[in-house]
């Protein structure tokens, strides 16, 4: 069947959805969120009929709700759809990253160009910080609980800071990476572990490479470079990690209600699912631009395998054993 757009607006009225009108339509499908309209004579006369096919319609309703849901923000309701697998143009998305990376740049940079400078302007970016860290009686309170857990001071906290600063915004700065591990706990009882954890010593690598791979997908200058050079292609490709990454937590998340666990409400799992997207995009994007898409297809791997071992799975669930039972108490002691 085929339906014109005053049809079409007419059924969704019926369905209860009566925030479009005939403009607002018009201006979504020019956008591309709304699917083209194919042109056609009316029957007995050579006047020009536009009109929309039957399997359109669930783009259209699909793209109203989004749209209620988003408040009409562009950049958000591109992300649902294009994550739904609508074809639609990535612009506002893309606009949104870009102009997002180019702030956090501007902020550290200052407008600099010379690595020197901008390595200065860091510098001074993390004193501020470190002094608002230091006398701001909220973020102060966090500071001494941080030092107390996690055994570590001021000093290091700045001079980890500025490194990892500095690195995000110079991308061929030398990277110091004898303390890598160090921060911000014992690294060797932890290598350790993972060591003693996996059968696949394939599968780690040392610390020095994880930080050269780090700075070559994570620095603004490379993300920029990422997200304003990919391919369609390599568009689809970063949908597909996103939503495996997604499977892997539905997964975790089946496990962990496997003895009657409450699950997660949807409102929250969504909003979850569009935030983390929202951050992980980017990174995933950046990571196959630079060569490094072998790393995401070996976790996924493991991940996978590690879920299907029936030892972590009890694991995933004395976890959440644990969790409930102190929850449970701390319920009591309120009581």
């Amino acid at each position: 069947m085929e339906f014109t757009q005053q049809e079409v607006l007419a059924m969704l009225e019926e369905s209860g959805r009566t925030n479009w009108n005939i403009r607002q339509m018009t201006k979504l499908r020019s956008e591309g969120f709304l699917p083209k309209l194919t042109s056609k004579r009316k029957p007995g006369t050579n006047k020009p009929l536009n009109v929309w096919n039957e399997p359109d319609l669930n783009q259209i309703v699909d793209v109203y709700d989004w749209w209620d849901y988003c408040d009409g923000d562009r950049a958000t309701l591109t992300l649902t759809l294009w994550l739904q697998g609508y074809n639609i143009p990535l612009d506002p998305l893309r606009k949104l990253y870009i102009d997002t990376l180019e702030m956090y740049l501007q902020r550290l940079t200052l407008g600099n160009t010379d690595p020197d400078d901008i390595l200065d302007k860091v510098s001074e970016v993390v004193v501020k910080w470190m002094r608002k860290m230091k006398f701001t009686p909220g973020l102060s309170d966090q500071r001494k609980k941080m030092e107390m857990e996690q055994n570590f001071s001021m000093e290091q906290m700045e001079m980890y800071t500025e490194a990892m600063l500095s690195a995000l915004v110079v991308p061929n700065e030398e990277l110091d990476t004898k303390n890598i591990y160090s921060f911000p706990f014992d690294t060797s009882a932890s290598q350790n572990a993972l060591a003693d954890d996996t059968q696949d010593d394939d599968f780690f690598i040392p610390g020095e490479y994880v930080a050269v791979i780090l700075r070559d997908i994570l620095t603004l200058p490379h993300l920029l470079e990422a997200i304003r050079t990919v391919t369609p292609e390599q568009w689809q490709q970063a949908r597909k990690d996103y939503l495996s990454f997604c499977d892997v937590l539905k997964a975790t998340e089946e496990i962990r209600t496997k003895e009657g666990g409450l699950s997660l409400p949807e409102e929250f799992l969504l909003k979850l699912k569009i935030m983390g997207a929202v951050w992980l995009i980017v990174p995933l994007l950046s990571t196959r631009y630079h060569g490094y898409g072998q790393w995401i297809d070996m976790a996924f791997e493991k991940i996978h395998e590690r879920l299907a071992d029936p030892a972590t799975q009890e694991q995933i669930l004395n976890r959440h054993r644990i969790r409930k039972t102190v929850d449970e108490a701390t319920q009591d002691k309120e009581t």
